[in-house]
């Protein structure tokens, strides 16, 4: 029960910090790339609903912000397109609405 109650806070402190944050977008053939503040520890799984991963490309080909702490995430290959206002990807700019 402490462990749930523990990776319960976690999620709402991840989610919490994400809600008010600016996120940066690089459209990408392979899926969007969007890069915001903080550590990558499920932060792009959790923030997209699961719609999204870590960035694991060579990150000197790719032009990313200049966060001091940032994470990078990729949206899946079939939900390419980054929804900023959903903080999710999807597979056309309408699917969500």
């Amino acid at each position: 029960m402490r462990l749930l109650a523990l990776v319960l806070t976690s999620l709402f402190n991840l989610l919490r910090f994400a809600h008010g944050q600016e996120f940066m977008v690089t459209r990408h053939s392979d899926g969007d790339i969007f890069t915001l503040e903080g550590s990558c520890t499920e932060t792009c799984t959790v923030l997209s609903s699961g719609t999204a991963r870590s960035l694991s490309s060579n990150p000197s080909t790719l032009t990313l912000p200049p966060f001091n702490t940032s994470c990078s995430c990729q949206c899946n290959n079939s939900l390419p397109i980054f929804r900023e206002d959903l903080q999710i990807c999807v597979n056309d700019i309408y699917d969500a609405i």
